[in-house]
């Protein structure tokens, strides 16, 4: 799971969103939103599953978020083995150029 945090966008980073990056992949894009059914809402966080990938070195994995303000950012991602939890922080990243 990823949860992001906005510092210049909202702070729960509503609207962004997220690309999981690997080699020789196609991105797989998620969307932060807690709509749901009426009067309720659901968990910010964005969920990946990685599947048989789980096993590839820590390098191969790069989050790319379009903040909801428009700023594109690179995360590197070291998945923690006692934590299934990557918290990204709006302004931490590097550039993600458009291509």
């Amino acid at each position: 799971d990823v949860v992001l945090r906005g510092t210049e966008s909202s702070r729960d980073a509503t609207g962004a969103h997220v690309a999981l990056l690997r080699a020789d992949q196609p991105p797989t894009w998620r969307h932060v939103s807690t709509d749901g059914s009426y009067l309720s809402a659901n968990d910010n966080r964005v969920h990946f599953g990685l599947g048989s990938q789980s096993d590839a070195s820590p390098e191969s994995y790069r989050l790319g978020v379009i903040w909801p303000r428009g700023k594109r950012e690179l995360f590197t991602v070291t998945p923690d083995p006692t934590s299934r939890l990557v918290d990204i922080v709006e302004g931490q990243g590097e550039d993600w150029p458009q291509d």
